[in-house]
């Protein structure tokens, strides 16, 4: 029979392996979005500050 999920009215089996595998693939690729934009959106940040320190420096 296995492990069924009651949703809308409707008896939907799950398939446990498959549903770990599509969770830590789902969270995996969230958490390396999040971390890439962030280190791209750091590098940023810090080109620009670098940028403005150079366009105002008289040394």
């Amino acid at each position: 029979m296995g492990l069924r999920v009651y949703y809308f009215g409707k008896n939907i089996p799950i398939n446990l392996v498959p549903a770990i595998v599509f969770e830590v693939v789902l969270l995996g690729g969230a958490e390396y979005y999040k971390i890439t934009n962030g280190l791209v959106c750091s590098l940023l940040l810090m080109e620009h500050f670098w940028l403005f320190l150079k366009h105002f420096s008289y040394i």
